[in-house]
């Protein structure tokens, strides 16, 4: 099975990637599974309940942070491996790519490689990343991270974005597996060459599907489609 992990830290842009790789025939789960559309993320987060847990609690086992996460292998050294083994990823039989999306894969990855839940055959990294100021910014703006990440604050965000773009860094040198970095501001400003090399590196080469996919593009259009299906 082909599988895509999209990693970068928290308001990055790592929804839009998804929400994109979804267009181009990325299997994310069954919708109930995942976080639901909301004004900051119109179309969806493309994110599983029950990973996100199981991330947030393996690196808390460890004695560690979400907000600045002590590195890969000390996580996996010290931290309780079971808790990666809950969420229910049989999903994933089908004969498309499967898509897993979450923040803390940048520090968590390799626990669930070495663990031998996620296979290094056929995996492929996407990294997204933005402006580190612009990033900081849109988290400190987002009023769920208040209860989510409490740790974050003025002080220490741009930290943590930093933080999380070293990490996803490493897993890309440390796994060896294919990886494709998309720069947040060059999809907005170039989205169908971006798309079209995001399609070309996992696989699908449906022009039909990089356009619409194309359409995803651009916040206003994104709230409008949100509000749309709010009032039907």
């Amino acid at each position: 099975m082909r599988g895509v992990v999209v990693l970068g830290v928290f308001r990055s842009g790592t929804s839009l990637v998804s929400r994109i790789l979804a267009e181009l025939g990325v299997d994310f789960g069954p919708g109930a599974a995942l976080f639901g559309p909301t004004r900051f993320n119109p179309d969806g987060f493309f994110q599983r309940r029950d990973v996100l847990e199981a991330n947030t609690r393996f690196i808390g086992s460890a004695g560690s942070s979400v907000a600045l996460p002590s590195d890969p292998e000390v996580l996996l050294q010290n931290g309780d491996v079971s808790l990666l083994r809950g969420p229910d990823l049989g999903w994933r039989g089908s004969r498309k790519p499967w898509g897993l999306k979450d923040p803390r894969f940048s520090a968590t990855l390799l626990s669930w490689v070495e663990a031998g839940i996620l296979a290094r055959n056929g995996l492929r990294l996407v990294q997204v990343s933005r402006d580190a100021s612009e990033c900081a910014r849109s988290i400190l703006s987002f009023p769920p991270f208040a209860q989510l990440l409490p740790e974050i604050n003025p002080d220490n965000v741009q930290t943590a974005v930093r933080r999380y773009s070293e990490l996803a860094e490493w897993h890309i040198r440390r796994l060896g597996v294919p990886a494709i970095r998309v720069q947040y501001e060059q999809l907005t400003s170039e989205p169908r060459r971006v798309i079209q090399e995001l399609a070309e590196f996992i696989g699908t080469g449906d022009q039909e599907r990089n356009r619409d996919a194309a359409l995803l593009v651009g916040k206003e259009h994104a709230l409008m489609r949100y509000y749309i299906r709010g009032s039907v």
